[in-house]
């Protein structure tokens, strides 16, 4: 017998050229789908489902099929999924069957439609929920991507236009601050220098003027010295005192010329000290005028970096806001992720325990129909014996029918000589009684009547009905249960196949049925 499942259910020329021995051409085999694909021995590929729950097992044999429940539970014939067998075997684990693949079963169960459907929906279903896990990862990631990169650029924008701000308030400040040191250093330099000259200018009129106290002090000493001498010397004190006069006009021409000098020095020292005012005067306002400049600066970079730090605090604040944002969304996600796949491996569990319940059902069906069809093959082999006794009982009543028209024609040719032997007998009767006058007429009269009969009868006509063979009981009972036994394996073969078997039980030959074959 085939393992494939449709040789009993989509041959039926197959079944009933093995059941009956009819002959028929051969015809292609039906095909019932995708279950050719599920349930066939030559799959070109795994399914989804076997990726997601690991090898399948192996298909129990038919003695295995036969043992009863209690030694057979679910738990031993099929082991719990877990979560390597639920998202795919892992590579880097050995497989723990064996090497061999065990003995298949002789006769290959048949799904209904509404179990290949419901594999066939939840292998799109689990399809269709790894490919949206698939996309909301990319969108997610792409999303992720996208935003981070966006901030990143914001950020490193407004970093980059907040560090050339401040670059240039620096540069600028720097620059400000160096023109006024510059500026600064060269109004003190030539003030020191314009101070330096006046104070050597005052040195010099100090020193001349000390000069001067000493030439006095000089004068008064000598005149003291004249004094003394002209007292001392009498006869000298008109030469002393003419040349004591010619020194004093000299000394005195020197006094005013030292005088005058000072005048001028003096003259000149107030011009140098007015304009040394005028210029310290100008300076101070300079300096004021720099400080002012300086502290506006101060305050307008004190204004800057006052506006620039609460920018800073806003965009931090921003990116706080942003960043909180994001966690917030990464935590939705997270949690949407996790709800997502808390209720994919739900469904992936639903999924193993409809394949399990399949399996069993399959399992079931394995056992129910070996049976089905051991008990076809018997039935079968009955009822082609008792097809035999049929044709046998057929074969006697037909020798029965010939035996009786051999009698029949025996029957008829004897009522011939009998009817030849009757007139003879009234030919004779006829003679005997010759006083009678009126008696030969009806005589011959009913002789050629029945002569007449006779021959207008026909031998044995096709259409006459042959008398009932006696059947028993036993064999009325027997050809009732054939054609009951019939009839449901007619159905049960029509409802997986979709084809209705003729009924092909041996009736009871009726009357009707022998005026027919006669």
């Amino acid at each position: 017998m085939s393992d494939d499942p449709l040789d009993l259910l989509g041959g039926m020329d197959d079944l009933d050229a093995a059941l009956f021995g009819k002959k028929s051409e051969p015809r292609p085999k039906p095909s019932l789908g995708n279950l050719d694909s599920i349930f066939g021995d030559s799959r070109p590929s795994r399914s989804n489902l076997d990726s997601l729950f690991g090898e399948p097992l192996p298909k129990p044999s038919v003695a295995e099929s036969r043992a009863p429940a209690a030694t057979q539970p679910a738990a031993t014939t099929r082991p719990r999924a877990r979560g390597s067998d639920l998202f795919g075997t892992s590579s880097s684990q050995p497989d723990p069957g064996p090497s061999a693949p065990p003995p298949q079963p002789s006769v290959q169960p048949q799904p209904d439609a509404e179990s290949v459907y419901r594999v066939q929906r939840l292998e799109k279903e689990v399809e269709r929920l790894n490919r949206e896990i698939e996309d909301l990862g990319r969108r997610k990631k792409r999303d992720e991507e996208d935003l981070e990169k966006e901030w990143r650029d914001r950020l490193s924008s407004k970093e980059k236009s907040w560090l050339e701000e401040k670059e240039e308030l620096i540069k600028g400040y720097q620059k400000q601050l160096t023109r006024l040191t510059e500026q600064s250093e060269t109004d003190q330099e030539r003030l020191r220098e314009n101070y330096s000259r006046q104070m050597e200018a005052l040195q010099t009129t100090g020193s001349r003027s000390r000069d001067l106290v000493d030439v006095v002090d000089k004068v008064d000493r000598l005149s003291e010295q004249i004094g003394a001498i002209v007292q001392s010397v009498g006869g000298s004190e008109e030469k002393m005192h003419s040349d004591l006069e010619m020194t004093l006009k000299l000394r005195e021409g020197q006094l005013e010329m030292r005088e005058h000098n000072l005048k001028t020095d003096l003259e000149r020292f107030q011009t140098d000290k007015e304009s040394v005012t005028l210029l310290n005067i100008k300076l101070k306002d300079l300096v004021q005028a720099q400080e002012h400049d300086i502290q506006r600066e101060k305050w307008k970079i004190r204004d800057e970096w006052n506006r620039l730090g609460a920018e800073r605090k806003v965009f931090k604040e921003d990116q706080k806001f942003v960043l909180d944002s994001i966690e917030k969304q990464k935590r939705t996600l997270e949690a949407a992720k996790e709800s997502f796949l808390k209720e994919q491996h739900d469904l992936l569990i639903r999924v193993s325990n409809e394949k399990e319940g399949l399996d069993r059902e399959l399992q079931q069906f394995h056992v129910k129909r070996t049976a089905d069809v051991r008990r076809l093959k018997e039935e079968a082999t009955q009822l082609q014996q008792r097809i035999q006794n049929v044709q046998l009982a057929e074969e006697h009543a037909e020798s029965l029918r010939q035996h009786y028209e051999t009698k029949y024609k025996q029957l008829c040719e004897l009522e011939v000589s009998l009817m030849e032997e009757c007139i003879e007998l009234e030919n004779l009767r006829n003679r005997t009684t010759a006083s009678d006058a009126a008696g030969p007429a009806p005589t011959h009269q009913g002789l050629v009547m029945a002569i007449n009969r006779v021959e207008k009868r026909s031998p044995f006509p096709s259409s006459f009905p042959m008398p009932d063979v006696p059947i028993s009981e036993d064999i009325k009972d027997r050809s009732a249960s054939v054609r009951a036994v019939l009839q449901k394996h007619a159905d049960f073969l029509e409802k997986y196949s979709g084809q209705r078997v003729a009924a092909v039980a041996p009736r009871n030959a009726s009357s009707e049925e022998w005026a027919e074959t006669g």
